[in-house]
This record gives C-alpha cells, sequence and structure tokens, in this order.
C-alpha cells in the first residue's frame, strides 16, 4: 500500500507502538503524526486534519471513547480506527457505535495486517466520498428539472391564456402532463368540431408513427414503419408540413394503410402536428363517411387547433421527459443495492427494465470469448445465460463502447439465436470498464416491441455499469486479502509442524536409545556365531534407520540441514523390498528388477529411502481392495531433458496394477495435501514430500496413469562418475576403561542401558535421574569422578545448568552433554559454556565408548 503523502495520525500513550506505526508507514509515502494522550491527539487533529486516525482506548486523561466521540462529530468522513490490546469485545462495540470504523486488537504482531486494515478504510471513505458525490449531483439535478417543470408549466399557462383569446374551445386542452389523455381530449375535440365519425392521432417516433389514440370501432394498427410510401397522404402532411384533404381513391389508399374498410366513400383530413421549430410531433388524422366531406374551412379550424395542440404536447413531451428523468435518477439513488452482491446484481437489471420499460435485461462478464450473466432478468423472472460474443449485438457494444438499436436486430443479427427466437426489436447496451481501463463485460436491456430510449441512456447506463465494476473491484480485493490470510494460516501451520516435529524428535530418541543400547550390548556380548546374532544386527541396523529417520522429520521442519552424499540406490531398493515382503498382504505381488552396476547419486539416503517408500504406499493403497502386481526396477539409463544438463541418471521405476488416476486431476497429484484416497488412507503429502525430495537434488519425476488399469512413477537422479560412495567402515573394537564415570538422565530406561553398556566395558558407574541429588552427590566429593555424561532436558536443572555449576567446583571437569532434541542447545553453545562433548540421543556405544576415551586420555 502506497500512502502517496496521506496523513495518519496514531494517539497513543505506547511510545514503542507510535514509533513503529511511525516507521512502517513512512516508509510507504505516509505522512505520519502521534500524541501520547487525548487532549493532545485532539489539537493535533484540528490542526493537520488526517485522512485516517488510529485510537488507543485505554489512555491517561481523556479515554479513546471520548476522542473517538469528538472527533467522529468534528469531522465523520475520517477514518476511526480503534487499536487497544483490551480483547473486550463490548470496548470494540461501544467504540463502533461512536464512530469508528474498525476496530484492531494489540499487540499488533504483522504491521502488513494493520494497513490492509487501514487499506479498507481509504476504500470505504473514497466510496462514502463518491456516493455523496452522486446524491448531491442529484439533488442538484432533480431541483433543476423541477424548476425546469415549473418554467414549464408555466409555459403551457400562458400558451393556453393565448389560445382562449383564439378558439373558445381549447380551454378545455390546458392541464394535461400525460400524452396519452392529452391525445384522447384532443382527437376528441377534433372530432366533435369537425363533425368526424372517427379518427386517429400518432406521435412521430425514429423508426416510425407510434398510436396514441383511436376513435374507430375497428383495429388500427398501433405502429406505422417508416419509410411511409411517397404517395401516401401521410408522408405528403409531414414533408408538407400543411394539413391534408383526401378523397375518393387516395382516401381508399390511406384507409388500408390504417386497416379501416368502412370510410372508403368518405373523405378524410389529415393534420401534421409540429413544433415551434417546425419539426413534426405528430399527425392526427379524422374520417367521415357521409356528405358533407371536408372543407378548407375545415382545414383552418383545425390548423389552429392544431397549431395549439402541436405546443401542448412540445410542453408535455417536457414535461414527461423532466417527470422521467426525475424518476429515473430517484431509482437510481435509492433502487440499486442490497444487502448481498448478487442482489445488488439483481437490482441493476431490475432497474433496466423498469427504467426502460424492456422486457429483458441482461449483466454478464466477458470471459473467453463468451458472456456469462451475473444477473438476467426475463418478464420479470431470473435466469442464467451464456452465449458467444461473435455475431451478437454484445460484440459491437464491447467495441465501441455503448449502442443502441431500435429495430430490424433479426436483420442485423441473423446468428443471434436468442434474439432471433423471441423476436427482439429494441436494444441499447453498454460496456463494463474496471478500474484499470479494461472491458470486462456488458450491461443491456431489450424489448420485442420498438421503443424510443431517451436521449440520457448512455449516461443511464454508465451510472449502472459503474456499480457493477465498483462491485468487481471490491469482491477482488476481498479475494487478495483472503489468500493473504491463507498463506498466513498456512505459514503458521508449518511453523506448528515444526514444533510438533521437534517434540517427536525428542520423544523417539528416548525411545530408541534403549533399543540401540541393548542391542548393542548383547552383540558385544555374544559370539561371531551366535545364532541369534543376525537377528539382533538387524535389530541394530532398523534402529539406526529410525534415528536417520527422526533427523529428516527435522529437515522437514526446517531445524536440521540434510547433507547430501553419495550413494548406491540399488542399496536402499533392497532393502524397501524386504521391508515391503513383510508388511504386504499376500493379495499383492512384488516383482523386482534392481541392478547391481547403478551408478552413484548424490542424495540423502534416509530421503531417498522415504521417497521409495511413499510410492510403494501410494501403489499398495491403490491395490489394496483387489490386490494385483508391484513392480520395481532400479538401473541405470540415458534420458535427454531440456531442463537438466545430465543425461545419465539412476532409474526408480515403480508400477501398479491398482486404481489409477483420473486425468481430471492427474496434474494436482504433487500438491500439498491432495489427496483421492478415502478419508483416512492418507495426508495428501506423500507424493509431495517425495516430489520435493526428487526435485531438491536435481532429479525429476515421470508419471503415467489410467483409470482402473494402474499407474506408473518413473523417478530420475543424475550420476556423479567422479566421486567415491562411502563405505561402512569396520567396526572397530570398543575401547575400555575404569574410570569413574556419572551419569545422570530423567528417562530410567535410558539410564540403565546406559550404565550396562559402560559397566561391560569396565568403567565405574554412579547413575542419578534425579539431577539435583547428582550434583549434591558431586559437590560433597568432586574428586570421586572423572567423568560426567548427562541428560539437556530435564525437571529441575537443565543440563547446561548443571555443567555450569559443576565447572564452579572443578574448572574444565569432562562433561558429555547429551540430548534427544533441543531447540536451544546446540554443538556451538555447548562448546561455549566449556562442555566438552555434545552427543545427540540415541547413542552408540562404539561412538560413546571413543568419546569417553579421547576425553579421559586428553
Amino acid at each position: 500500500m502506497i500512502g502517496t503523502g496521506k496523513k495518519l495520525l496514531t494517539i497513543d500513550d505506547e511510545e514503542g507502538l507510535r514509533q513503529s506505526i511511525r516507521d512502517y508507514f513512512e516508509d510507504y509515502d505516509f505522512e505520519v503524526y502521534d500524541a501520547e494522550n487525548g487532549e493532545k491527539g485532539i489539537d493535533l487533529f484540528r490542526k493537520i486534519l488526517p485522512d485516517v486516525v488510529l485510537i488507543d482506548l485505554r489512555m491517561k486523561g481523556l479515554n479513546g471513547l471520548e476522542v473517538v466521540r469528538i472527533l467522529h462529530g468534528e469531522a465523520p468522513e475520517i477514518p476511526l480506527i480503534v487499536v487497544s490490546g483490551t480483547g473486550i469485545i463490548e470496548d470494540a462495540i461501544a467504540a463502533i457505535r461512536e464512530g469508528a470504523w474498525d476496530y484492531v486488537a494489540k499487540p499488533i504482531m504483522d504491521m502488513l495486517a494493520l494497513s490492509h486494515t487501514i487499506e479498507r478504510a481509504f476504500e470505504k471513505a473514497a466510496l462514502i466520498k463518491e456516493n455523496k458525490r452522486y446524491q448531491n449531483q442529484l439533488e442538484i439535478l432533480v431541483k433543476d428539472r423541477t424548476i425546469e417543470l415549473q418554467n414549464a408549466n408555466q409555459e403551457l399557462y400562458n400558451l393556453n391564456r393565448k389560445l382562449q383569446d383564439i378558439v373558445e374551445t381549447t380551454c378545455a386542452l390546458q392541464g394535461f402532463d400525460r400524452i396519452d389523455a392529452f391525445g384522447k381530449f384532443l382527437l376528441e375535440n377534433f372530432g366533435k368540431h369537425l363533425n368526424a365519425s372517427g379518427g386517429s392521432i400518432y406521435l412521430c417516433e425514429n423508426e416510425g408513427l407510434r398510436l396514441i389514440h383511436s376513435l374507430e370501432s375497428a383495429v388500427v394498427p398501433g405502429f406505422i414503419k417508416y419509410p411511409l410510401e411517397e404517395r401516401s397522404i401521410l408522408k405528403r402532411a409531414l414533408r408538407t408540413g400543411e394539413p391534408q384533404i383526401t378523397e375518393s381513391d387516395e382516401n381508399k389508399h390511406l384507409l388500408e394503410i390504417l386497416g379501416i374498410s368502412m370510410y372508403k366513400e368518405g373523405s378524410s383530413l389529415v393534420f401534421p402536428l409540429t413544433d415551434s421549430n417546425r419539426k413534426n410531433v405528430g399527425l392526427l388524422t379524422l374520417h367521415i363517411e357521409r356528405k358533407p366531406h371536408f372543407t378548407e374551412q375545415d382545414k383552418e379550424i383545425g390548423s389552429i387547433l392544431s397549431s395549439f395542440s402541436s405546443e401542448a404536447i412540445r410542453a408535455i413531451n417536457f414535461t414527461e421527459d423532466i417527470q422521467k428523468r426525475a424518476q429515473l435518477f430517484r431509482i437510481l439513488a435509492k433502487g440499486i443495492g442490497g444487502s448481498t452482491d448478487q442482489e445488488l446484481l439483481n437490482s441493476i437489471v431490475t432497474s433496466c427494465v423498469s427504467i426502460f420499460e424492456t422486457e429483458y435485461a441482461l449483466l454478464g462478464r466477458l470471459e473467453d470469448g463468451k458472456i456469462h450473466t451475473e444477473a438476467y432478468i426475463e418478464n420479470g423472472k431470473f435466469d442464467s445465460l451464456c452465449f458467444d460474443i461473435a455475431g451478437t449485438p454484445a460484440e459491437t457494444v464491447l467495441k465501441e463502447g455503448s449502442k443502441l438499436y431500435s429495430g430490424n436486430l433479426i436483420e442485423l443479427f441473423p446468428e443471434d439465436k436468442i434474439l432471433c427466437d423471441i423476436e427482439i426489436e429494441s436494444y441499447i447496451g453498454s460496456a463494463i470498464i474496471n478500474s484499470k481501463g479494461k472491458t470486462i463485460g456488458v450491461l443491456c436491456t431489450f424489448s420485442k416491441y420498438p421503443i424510443t430510449f431517451p436521449d440520457y441512456w448512455s449516461e443511464i447506463l454508465e451510472l449502472m455499469t459503474s456499480r457493477y465494476s465498483s462491485l468487481v473491484d471490491r469482491v477482488k480485493a476481498d479475494n487478495v486479502q483472503a489468500q493473504l490470510r491463507g498463506n498466513l494460516q498456512q505459514a503458521q501451520k508449518m511453523e506448528a509442524i515444526g514444533t510438533l516435529a521437534g517434540g517427536i524428535a525428542h520423544d523417539f530418541n528416548n525411545i530408541l536409545s534403549p533399543i540401540l543400547g541393548y542391542s548393542e550390548m548383547i552383540l558385544y556380548s555374544i559370539s561371531e556365531d551366535d545364532k541369534f546374532k543376525n537377528d539382533i544386527e538387524q535389530i541394530k541396523h532398523a534402529g539406526v534407520r529410525a534415528k536417520e529417520l527422526v533427523q529428516q522429520i527435522l529437515s522437514f521442519s526446517r531445524q536440521k540441514e540434510i547433507k547430501a552424499k553419495p550413494i548406491e540406490i540399488q542399496i536402499i531398493g533392497r532393502e524397501v523390498v524386504r521391508m515391503l515382503k513383510s508388511t504386504l498382504p499376500a493379495t499383492i505381488k512384488i516383482e523386482q528388477n534392481i541392478k547391481n552396476d547403478c551408478l552413484p547419486v548424490e542424495a540423502d539416503p534416509t530421503q531417498i529411502h522415504q521417497v521409495i517408500m511413499n510410492l510403494c504406499t501410494n501403489s499398495f493403497h491403490a491395490m489394496e481392495e483387489k490386490g494385483g502386481i508391484l513392480t520395481i526396477v532400479v538401473e541405470n539409463t540415458e534420458v535427454v531433458n531440456e531442463h537438466f544438463e545430465a543425461t545419465k541418471f539412476v532409474k526408480i521405476f515403480i508400477k501398479d496394477t491398482g486404481s489409477g488416476i483420473d486425468q481430471e486431476v492427474i496434474d494436482r497429484i504433487y500438491e500439498p495435501y491432495f489427496t483421492t484416497k478415502k478419508e483416512g488412507k492418507g495426508t495428501g503429502l506423500g507424493l509431495s514430500v517425495a516430489h520435493g525430495i526428487v526435485s531438491s537434488f536435481n532429479g525429476f519425476i515421470n508419471i503415467e496413469s489410467e483409470k482402473n488399469v494402474g499407474s506408473s512413477f518413473t523417478v530420475y537422479l543424475p550420476v556423479v562418475e567422479k566421486h567415491q560412495v562411502e563405505t561402512k567402515e569396520e567396526e572397530k573394537e570398543i575401547e575400555q576403561g575404569s574410570e569413574n564415570i556419572m551419569i545422570i538422565d530423567d528417562q530410567i530406561p535410558i539410564l540403565k542401558v546406559t550404565g550396562n553398556v559402560l559397566k561391560e566395558i569396565g568403567y565405574n558407574i554412579t547413575s542419578f535421574s534425579d539431577p539435583l541429588s547428582a550434583y549434591k552427590a558431586f559437590e560433597e566429593d568432586p574428586d570421586k569422578y572423572d567423568l560426567i555424561i548427562t541428560d539437556q532436558t530435564m525437571p529441575d536443572l537443565t543440563g547446561d545448568k548443571l555443567a555450569e555449576k559443576i565447572f564452579k567446583i572443578r574448572k574444565d571437569f569432562p562433561i558429555i552433554l547429551c540430548t534427544g532434541y533441543s531447540s536451544i542447545m546446540t554443538k556451538q553453545k555447548a562448546g561455549k559454556l566449556g562442555i566438552k562433548a555434545f552427543m545427540l540421543k540415541p547413542l552408540e556405544m562404539n561412538e560413546l565408548a571413543s568419546t569417553i576415551r579421547k576425553l579421559l586420555d586428553s
């Protein structure tokens, strides 16, 4: 968010918070002011008139609620945001009631969240300001139109006074404000004064003549389209602007046009109705079937009446236009809105059909060359539509910005099936432009009948489309904010996972310690040809693998760096196969082809073990119900991939004959937490983790799958030919000793196994499960002990604190500090304290014995 010189005032008695807000928002071009109490804040507010104010509720002197009340009373348009650490919802409600715009709780952990709150306040303030501006414009417009209406009525009144002097009978024509009522009265009086048997009155529109009233018993056409025939008496009256009398054949032709047959032998009189500029506004026709026929004198009398009626029609039309405009803008000011976004959209199309007197209105967004309706009304009922814009009026609207069609739509757009099916005659539309100037949709309204749309139709549609554009911008802003909240929640989730991983590592290492310790002690005690030796070695090997898995958990939580080294994948592959054979059901057959000559790759063995296990587990779940064949292949291969420099790879191919993966979701299988398995069968992390591990070692994964046939995953890892694979060192003979060693650990199983192991190799052991008792024993006879092995995490006294107390008695005393996992203690920190050795649980006998001898011998 860029402040661009906006003024921000903070009223808070916490200097640190004021400074933090100042530092953050000055970086975004805000002018930042602050005050340490309410009185100073009010004075500064009146002096600088800020754009936004942050107010603490709990301050010495004048409290925050009183400050909110005063500032809101003086400048209600300025956003007031309460920032308070009380955490009491009643305070927030009270602040809102006094005029606060929003409420932010202390402590403010993330200034970005406060920034978003201020940005929302600016958007709201801008919207209020804009609505107020629109309201003022509408009030001015209504006022102006009212004055114009009063002037028009005065003009009509003066005109009626003038015509009263000309002919008495015209007095009754005054006072009309609706053209249909006036037309009826005018036609009836024309007919009465001229002894006509029938007649009709039409008004001129863009596309033809529209019937206002008729005296005929027969049905006359409601609309006569242009162009009129040249020989028509109607055409001649409009062209000359003079009354026309018809006889015989001419009368017959006129009556055929009007659809009347009863006056074929009579006479007709047609009066053009014109305005003060001699512009045609209508036609009045009278018919008589008996003699005497119409005469020239009738023309003169009728001309006087038509002259007066023309001015009256102009005034009435003007009055109707003013009234309609006022009504339209009242609808725009009050009628467009709703408690939900969809209600707002529905109100826009409803207002369209109401204002323009049409049957259909559509508001749609543009997407991939199609219009998708956001709101559509058809004869009073809401519906939905989706159509290609090609060959439709919407295409022209989107190109030109707005468009009006008063007729011939079917001929102009024969490919528009929707308009052709409902036989649309009239259409207006306006493009919807967003705040960035991009065309995003269209608003249109249309009718089955020819309609004369008001001259200001484009202004009305522009106002409506601006409301929709504002809605789109607001929804987009809300979506961005929701995405940011989601990212924050995801970050918090991963942080929680990291904390959980640390706890798991600590407890799991404590569990592994006796397993590895006792297995090592048994191996040390039995002979080489003992029948259980191989079984015990497998127990030890599983424990070591579990230890490495703990390191993998810490790596996943970003608490321990994984270091890659050259490894032979075929060894790990065979190990996984042995595990799978003992765990998979008999319904799943394993077929393997693991080559011995695989070249080394640079990776972490535990992570590669995890990749193969995750992929095999995924295959097992796919075949769990019906069984099948699991194929595992590990071999050298060559692949040319434009994204990789390497061409030589080790390929891990895992195939199943399970349920397969739908092609619609296959692109999402590596997304975290995405899974197609039943509940309880997976977390959605297996494939995501596997993909991440392979990518981190510069490899890639290909997948092929067919529904109900099976899936295959192929992992490619680049080989490293110039590096030597680390080989397992031969186990050295365990170094022995006879010194006195104190062991301290609150975990009794670990305490026992460590003591027993060291006793087996000759040491004199004193064990303590309570660190305070151990310190007391050392304090009483410090020369009795040659070395201390202590755990780090213990109740009452941690290992590092115990070491500090020991060093006060015997400086440079050899201490080995052990931990299953600690987020605060590292090898470097232990070294700075003077601790000679730092070891991670579970402890291995050779490593422990070697470390002890190294410390004692030095």
